[in-house]
């Protein structure tokens, strides 16, 4: 251990964000600021001022203010009247006989509408929770917001990852002395195993329940302030649940991880630690683009023959995609994974949360894509978790503005379609026909906001065996080896000789060869050419005895670098 801990020195002044959404409200200040993007502030910060008035009318409008407080204790002559006044709408009846209330098909989809909005709200709630998960996740202890404490050189410790480890490992909870008298000690990942183990072991010597003599088994505290420690230490907390949204007090001074989270945090601690370069550590500006680096589904930039493509993919996307499998078809190098991923950016708002990849290959079973069971970590068993394809697809039927959601699948054709879609392939086309699956007995429908977007080779044996019923589900586009695009890249990377030569052979024998132009997207000059050809391209063209094929003769001996 050592004396120097993590900084609560503004900790006591810093208020608890609310950043949850709810029914009847926006959170105030975090609007405010977002709509007074570009606008000065400085004190008086009237721009802010103007905003915050702005949220709270239309909170107040959203509102409208209840003419009398609900509550189960309303009297009976109330409750006969609330009925009265719904029959009169036409939700409900009460029948003469039984005087059993009924509701109506009008009540039904009001009822319904209103379950749906909860669950938007939820999905809204769920995709804010990732996004934060994504950018604290990457904060490191040292760092240039940083400014009240400095750090030993060799610092690297994530805080929040380690307050969401310890959470996770010890019954989804922690106590806000664990944090103080361990957690706040550390300054290296690599410690947080054994910090995790100190309190357990404490936590199981104390019952689980800290008094003044068992919290001293945790070790000493990092922060000692008197009656004012825990307000001290517990901001930590609130930012950990990125302002209480999926961290929340509960009682006896620990703090629990909201249930309907834990899937996301797994997944963001499942990743490994992504540290900041001296570059993003140079200054404030430069700190805060790395936090938000990682929210982009590609951060490729299209060139302008891909900005005409990619405009031509969106629109068939948008008309086939709520019925078919959108498949970019090509040979190996015409771009296929790169398209795919600009077009999602594209279709998405690069809105990372809406995305999700799989790579199929010869094992990708319906376990590995729908839902399966997988290890529980303690080794007691298994646990049915969704996969791939249920994960992106809750958060596609979530969505209150029915916004596209993409599920990217690369290789498409390797694996085998049938055993990995089952029932899947029926609900493609056919969106509003829920289903039940076959593990979970879950009743699921296909979001038609969900565009699936796949790549797949012609060539490759499998594709040429695709039966009809997988065929008519595809809307197939080919992506063709492209001379326009490798001129491009060839201008931008190689020398204007270099560049010229090799848009001339490729687009002398293009239609023959069996790799397209992105095979050349990384070379930088004639060696590098030369590199290719002899440790990639060349390989492409022989047959098992090592001769070049016939068909590729001409092209391989008119190459310019052997």
């Amino acid at each position: 251990m050592t004396d120097t801990t993590w900084s609560t020195a503004v900790h006591d002044v810093v208020p608890p964000p609310d950043l949850s959404l709810v029914l009847s409200e926006v959170p105030t200040y975090l609007h405010a600021f977002l709509r007074a993007d570009h606008e000065e502030f400085r004190d008086p910060y009237d721009p802010v001022r103007g905003r915050i008035e702005e949220v709270i009318e239309e909170n107040q409008r959203r509102a409208r203010g209840a003419a009398q407080q609900a509550s189960a204790s309303v009297s009976p002559q109330r409750l006969r009247t609330w009925k009265k006044v719904f029959e009169e709408f036409g939700f409900l009846y009460v029948s003469d006989g039984d005087q059993r209330l009924h509701v109506t098909a009008l009540g039904r989809m009001v009822r319904d509408l209103h379950a749906d909005l909860a669950e938007k709200v939820k999905g809204v709630n769920a995709h804010v929770v990732a996004l934060g998960l994504e950018v604290l996740s990457r904060h490191t202890l040292a760092n240039p917001l940083s400014t009240a404490a400095e750090y030993p050189v060799g610092t690297d410790i994530h805080p929040y990852r380690a307050i969401w480890a310890a959470a996770r490992a010890l019954d989804d909870c922690i106590h806000w002395e664990e944090l103080n008298r361990v957690l706040l000690h550390l300054l290296r990942d690599e410690d947080v195993p054994a910090a995790i183990e100190q309190i357990r072991a404490a936590r199981t010597s104390s019952g689980g329940t800290y008094t003044d003599d068992s919290v001293l088994l945790l070790g000493n505290a990092a922060v000692d302030a008197g009656v004012e420690t825990r307000r001290r230490i517990t901001p930590w907390l609130t930012k950990a649940g990125f302002g209480g949204i999926f961290i929340e007090e509960a009682s006896n001074g620990f703090w629990r991880i909201t249930p309907g989270y834990l899937e996301l945090i797994d997944g963001v601690l499942a990743e490994a630690p992504v540290y900041p370069s001296p570059l993003a550590l140079a200054s404030r500006e430069d700190y805060l683009l790395f936090l938000v680096e990682g929210l982009d589904v590609s951060s490729v930039q299209p060139t302008p023959t891909d900005v005409t493509l990619l405009e031509e993919l969106e629109r068939i996307s948008r008309r086939y995609g709520p019925r078919k499998i959108i498949a970019l078809s090509g040979i190996p190098g015409t771009g296929k994974t790169r398209i795919a991923r600009m077009l999602a950016a594209r279709l998405t708002d690069n809105d990372s949360y809406r995305v999700e990849e799989i790579q199929f290959h010869e094992g990708t079973g319906y376990e590995q894509f729908v839902e399966g069971f997988v290890p529980r970590e303690d080794g007691s068993g298994f646990e049915l978790r969704p996969m791939t394809l249920r994960v992106i697809n809750d958060r596609a039927a979530k969505d209150p503005g029915d916004r596209p959601y993409v599920l990217l699948i690369e290789e498409f054709t390797r694996a085998d379609t049938h055993s990995v879609l089952g029932e899947l392939l029926t609900y493609v086309e056919h969106r509003d026909r829920a289903f039940r699956l076959p593990l979970s007995q879950r009743e699921m429908t296909l979001a038609k906001n969900l565009i699936i977007i796949a790549t797949m080779n012609p060539r490759d044996k499998s594709a040429v065996n695709l039966d009809h019923a997988v065929l008519r589900r595809l809307h197939q586009i080919p992506i063709d080896p492209n001379t326009a695009v490798l001129a491009e890249l060839a201008a931008a990377n190689l020398p204007a000789d270099v560049a010229g030569t090799l848009t001339n052979w490729y687009t002398t024998f293009a239609s023959a060869l069996p790799f397209g132009h992105g095979e050349f997207a990384d070379a930088t000059s004639a060696e590098e050419l030369r590199e290719l050809w002899r440790g990639t391209l060349q390989h492409a063209l022989v047959d098992a005895a090592g001769n070049v094929r016939e068909q590729y003769l001409d092209a391989a001996n008119a190459y310019p670098w052997k």
